[in-house]
């Protein structure tokens, strides 16, 4: 494996233009409900935090680009996403991975892995991805659960989220159903990058950085590649990479 290198100032920066990155988590409805049930501390100090993408298949067509191990498979795709989430949820970012990544078909594909991850601020984090699940699958590509030291929250970026509290859970939102395998053009699903866009060209109207810039996705793809330093090396590794 090969780390990436990137100078100190971006390119980007340099050339004096506006950068953003595909991470429409942060855009989805019910992901924008748990970061703010978060942020108002509906469940006390953030503790512990697990992630579930965990699917029957990568991409419901798996050819092209998602069988060219060149591509980082299903790792690097889905787990920049869920990293950066993880950060944006957070406010924190990794001070350590622990990570045992492959694939089963030993395509090369990168599509099951878990993580241990240990944030700055001290919040512990499992993270759970494959896409070799047998049918039925266990959910989406983007679940999580939020354990605080008064509550929790469930948040599943494709569907529901809930508030359990004093010994009860009570649902406080949901986006309307898609087929996301069925129907990866479906307004529902496209919402989220629409609502990233718009972030985007307001940035550039008002003179403003957008919402998630290059440095977000360059966060994302180190603990990615970190993850993968560990798998390779079987130890954790420290983060920032060196």
């Amino acid at each position: 494996m090969t780390l990436f290198t990137v100078s100190a100032t971006p390119a980007a920066a340099q050339a004096g233009v506006a950068l953003t990155v595909n991470k429409v988590t942060r855009f989805r409805q019910v992901s924008r409900t748990a970061k703010r049930l978060l942020d108002e501390g509906a469940i006390g100090e953030l503790r512990m935090i697990r992630i579930t993408s965990s699917v029957v298949a990568y991409l419901p067509a798996e050819s092209g680009w998602t069988r060219d191990p060149a591509e980082g498979g299903a790792w690097l795709d889905m787990g920049c996403h869920l990293f950066d989430a993880l950060r944006w949820f957070t406010g924190s970012e990794a001070a350590s991975v622990f990570a045992d990544v492959r694939d089963f078909a030993d395509m090369g594909l990168r599509r099951s892995g878990m993580a241990q991850v240990r944030l700055r601020n001290g919040v512990m984090v499992q993270l759970w991805i494959s896409f070799e699940m047998p049918s039925p699958n266990i959910g989406s590509q983007s679940q999580w659960l939020f354990v605080g030291s008064d509550g929790m929250i469930e948040a599943d970026s494709y569907g529901k989220a809930r508030l359990g509290r004093d010994g009860s859970w009570q649902p406080v939102d949901e986006m309307p159903w898609f087929d996301l395998n069925a129907d990866v053009y479906s307004p529902i699903r496209l919402a989220a990058f629409a609502g990233q866009v718009q972030d985007f060209a307001e940035a550039i109207r008002d003179g403003r950085a957008p919402s998630i810039g290059g440095a977000d996705g360059r966060a994302a793809v180190e603990l990615v590649e970190a993850s993968a330093l560990s798998s390779e090396q079987g130890r954790s590794v420290s983060l920032p990479l060196t």
